[in-house]
């Protein structure tokens, strides 16, 4: 299985762009922008921070999701949940060239009260665009994790 994900990682990151080496700042500005997608529910700008294809490990499902017009959030479930926003504790730059980056992020997700519903960690292989950085590849295996959307073998 891990494998088939470093295989379909690498096929990802074939052809990426080049440049100088993704740093700190860029990720800290990439993950910053994905969160306030995410916490305003703009589904659209929030998809758009993924690569069409990529790959999720969730839990203990890989999925591979290669159509554009698939759902990759659905907030309505996510606030029957209790959830209401997310925040990003801290990441970790595991390894940055001029075309990917490696990242841990560290995120809490909050009621509306501002009481801990989850804290979690999720590793990230972003791949550098045209369009700047795009998810690859997500993975969640540490805690049950959930987006809304359900996950298809």
């Amino acid at each position: 299985m891990r494998l088939t994900i470093l295989l379909i990682i690498s096929v990802l990151f074939s052809g990426a762009a080049t440049g100088s080496t993704i740093n700190r700042a860029e990720v800290s500005s990439y993950f910053g922008n994905l969160l306030e997608k995410f916490n305003n529910e703009d589904v659209s700008g929030y998809e758009d921070t993924f690569l069409i294809p990529h790959a999720r490990h969730l839990g203990n499902m890989v999925t591979f999701i290669d159509d554009g017009m698939a759902p990759l959030v659905d907030f309505p479930k996510l606030k029957e949940s209790g959830w209401d926003q997310s925040v990003m504790r801290s990441f970790d730059l595991l390894y940055s060239s001029s075309s990917k980056a490696f990242v841990n992020v560290h995120w809490t997700r909050l009621s509306a009260q501002k009481d801990v519903i989850q804290n979690f960690t999720a590793f990230y292989a972003l791949l550098k665009t045209e369009d700047g950085l795009k998810i690859a590849y997500i993975s969640s295996t540490d805690a049950p994790l959930s987006i809304g959307v359900k996950e298809k073998s």
